[in-house]
């Protein structure tokens, strides 16, 4: 590894700037004269609205990342330009913990995932070893070393992301929402993680963040992505960005109705052998409420929702749908929606068959997106990754489902488009679409929801109004 000035900053801004290449020929201008220093050993968290650039400006950071478009001025890793690092000085240099953890696990088991990136480096066997072996001694992660990747929690991949990042000792450590898929105890331990990596190894930490409010206590610098540029913010300034009033939001009273999706003493496993996502579970769900499912990740929230849908059926039990034929179901990676080149033909494609206008379109649009540099020519990978999540929900509305599965809708959203969001869902509740949605976002479950089942072992435990859940629940505290 290059030897590093000790005196220069982790990270350095220099008049930095870029822009996507839009499908029409023109550029969209995301980051532009950033100036910003990030210090050796600081803990910085950075906050923006949702397009803001978050994840562009740490991508850029990473040379195995860097999108393609136009750059001008140039960010430094400890004095020496990024774009100037080999590719092995980099990786050694810089890691990265991405949104998604799935989208970074590739290999078959836990041990294979680690060994990865000190392979492709070419490090000696016995090297290997002690490296894997320092890292799952400080993570804990012994118990799953040989578990396939596939059968971890949230919780658990996620840490062993940020574990495979670190088996190559980088000085800097940049993630992207990397708690906003994770439920509050997954998430909590991510973070300690994190503020040891810190404090103990003295590594450079810069996260993005909608959600900053548990990080609060380990940070040690802020900052905010406002107008294309990363500029300084205080403690009270980021926490009050980011605050959601969930009172505001106009919950309609329903009166109990007749049930439209019922779960009967159902089991259903991905594979054979006694273990089961769910076992015994019975549930109902009531005509034009909007139901939340609440629970860890890994208790089968997903599972719940796809059963529901009839993607899976199960081994044991009924599911009856009575709203089937009429149904829509967002999944959490609105990308899997996504099949044109332009967010116009996105919001078209369903229209023959559905029978919505273009003046439906051009209503959906208004609502989730104004305000934004958001165009209709825009490919919908050009957008952010919770700007992709309101263009999926879009998609999904025009078809006026009768029954609305959603899974972790709210993650990846800033509080305007939050709030834009949690609108849409009621504004579609009161034509009379049922929703039922898994969610981990207690302010989406106070928002929004009309019932809220947590599910534990497999099982429905409770079904309560969210007033109800929230005062029963020890986790209220950290609202």
């Amino acid at each position: 590894m290059t030897s590093i000035d000790e005196k220069v900053p982790a990270l350095s801004f220099k008049s930095f700037g870029f822009a996507y290449p839009v499908s029409d020929g023109s550029f969209a201008r995301v980051l532009q004269n950033a100036d910003f220093e990030v210090e050796r050993g600081a803990f910085l968290v950075i906050t923006g609205n949702t397009g803001s650039g978050k994840t562009t400006l740490l991508r850029c950071c990473n040379r195995a990342l860097n999108p393609v478009g136009q750059y001008s001025g140039e960010i430094l890793l400890f004095g020496k330009n990024v774009r100037e690092y080999k590719a092995a000085e980099a990786v050694e240099t810089l890691g990265s913990v991405c949104q998604d953890p799935d989208n970074q696990l590739i290999c078959e088991s836990v041990l294979s995932q680690l060994a990865f990136p000190l392979e492709n480096l070419g490090r000696p066997v016995e090297a290997m070893r002690q490296s894997i072996a320092e890292v799952c001694h400080f993570f804990g992660l012994e118990s799953i070393l040989h578990k396939k990747t596939n059968d971890l929690s949230g919780g658990q991949k996620q840490l062993v992301n940020l574990a495979s990042a670190l088996v190559l000792s980088p000085r800097v450590l940049l993630l992207d929402e990397p708690t906003s898929q994770l439920d509050y105890v997954s998430a909590q331990n991510f973070l300690h993680a994190l503020f040891r990596i810190n404090r103990e190894l003295g590594i450079t930490v810069v996260v993005a963040t909608h959600s900053p409010k548990p990080m609060m206590a380990y940070a040690t610098s802020f900052a905010r992505m406002e107008n294309g540029a990363l500029v300084p913010s205080s403690y009270e300034e980021t926490l009050a960005a980011c605050d959601v009033d969930t009172d505001v939001f106009a919950r309609r009273k329903h009166d109990d109705g007749k049930p439209v999706l019922t779960f009967e003493n159902l089991s259903f496993s991905y594979e054979k052998g006694p273990h089961f996502v769910l076992h015994g579970l019975d549930l109902k769900v009531e005509q034009n409420t909007i139901h939340a499912i609440a629970g860890s990740n890994g208790c089968g929230k997903t599972t719940l929702l796809s059963l529901g849908a009839s993607i899976v059926k199960p081994q044991i039990g009924k599911v009856t749908n009575l709203l089937s034929s009429r149904q829509g179901f967002l999944p959490q990676d609105p990308k899997a929606l996504f099949v044109c080149d332009t967010i116009a033909d996105e919001l078209k494609e369903w229209q023959k068959g559905c029978g919505y206008t273009n003046g439906d379109i051009e209503n959906v649009f208004g609502e989730l997106f104004a305000g934004r540099e958001i165009r209709l020519s825009m490919h919908p990978y050009d957008l952010s990754r919770g700007e992709q999540q309101l263009l999926a929900f879009a998609k999904i509305s025009l078809t006026k489902p009768e029954i609305l599965f959603l899974d972790e809708p709210s993650k990846g959203l800033d509080p305007v488009c939050f709030a834009k969001l949690a609108e849409a869902i009621l504004s579609l509740n009161a034509q009379g679409c049922t929703i039922v949605m898994a969610t981990h976002d207690m302010r989406l479950i106070k928002a929004v929801a009309d019932k809220v089942t947590l599910l534990f072992d497999g099982r429905a435990i409770s079904t309560q109004t969210p007033d109800e859940y929230m005062k029963g629940s020890f986790l209220r505290v950290f609202e």
